[in-house]
């Protein structure tokens, strides 16, 4: 009898064993439904990163209004086969004037953060297209505010997408004018005349003036010397942005003339000034 119920016991204590022994195992199996979901996420995930490729096109963007310093940001970005080959931000005032061609502005800026507009922009602009990926844009030190504002119009104009062709309108016909609010530094000041014919423009006139009613363009003495440090004067580069706005009759695609940086920006600003009334 004692060695009955002792076998029944032993018995027992085994059952006991291997019972508790496959629990344990099971339990360490993770179920089938959780073991899928953590292998296709991260496929999904990298799916939606990637993103389609951009609509070729024009896209455009400009602040809500202007800020408490009297500015307004603007961008212009061009996209050709899925990226983005160009791109032109700046900041406007209510007078029309652009940060990055404001002498003044950049000097005083420069002076406290050692960087202005005319050098900041132009680095977040080439950092854009080189990336293709506004998060992956570094801030330029000394110019945080405008590097965030650049990010934040660049979203904007994607989100927006192309403009339509026909979306700003044809310019309307007549002769349309412009000038610099005042003289500058060295005592010039820039205005520009466009006629617009049949929605296109079909002649323009850029010179800069000084307070003796002087024209750079026909200045002998001015264009000599120009010429002597930059290899150009006036009386070339000017011809040359003229007639580049009326074969690409688009400012923002009028190419900086080499050696004449300062005309070139100021003759965009005036002629942007100029067709805001066309438009």
């Amino acid at each position: 009898m004692k060695k009955i119920i002792a076998l029944a016991l032993a018995l027992g204590l085994s059952f006991s064993a291997l019972t508790g022994c496959g629990a344990k195992k099971e339990e360490a199996t993770p179920p089938a439904d959780t073991t899928q979901t953590q292998t296709e996420q991260p496929a999904e995930t990298k799916e939606e990163a990637g993103g389609a490729a951009l609509a070729d096109g024009t896209y455009k963007a400009e602040g809500d209004a202007f800020d408490d310093h009297g500015w307004k940001p603007i961008i212009t970005l061009e996209v050709k086969d899925g990226k983005i080959v160009a791109v032109d931000y700046d900041e406007i005032n209510e007078e029309g004037t652009l940060k990055e061609t404001n002498e003044d502005y950049n000097a005083r800026m420069k002076e406290k953060t050692n960087i202005g507009p005319a050098e900041a922009f132009p680095q977040l602009e080439q950092a854009l297209i080189e990336k293709q990926d506004v998060d992956a844009v570094d801030t330029v030190t000394g110019a945080t505010h405008g590097s965030d504002s650049f990010k934040e119009m660049v979203k904007k104009a994607l989100a927006a997408g192309p403009v339509a062709a026909d979306a700003s309108g044809a310019l309307k016909d007549g002769t349309y004018t412009a000038e610099g609010d005042a003289f500058d530094d060295h005592g010039w000041k820039p205005i520009i005349t466009i006629e617009v014919k049949d929605g296109k423009i079909a002649a323009v006139d850029y010179n800069e003036i000084n307070e003796e009613g002087t024209l750079k363009e026909t200045d002998e003495a001015y264009n000599k010397n120009m010429k002597a440090k930059v290899n150009i004067g006036p009386a070339e580069a000017f011809p040359q942005l003229e007639q580049a706005l009326i074969e690409k009759q688009d400012v923002d695609a009028v190419d900086v003339v080499t050696g004449a940086t300062h005309g070139s920006e100021s003759f965009k600003e005036m002629a942007k000034k100029a067709l805001e009334a066309a438009k």
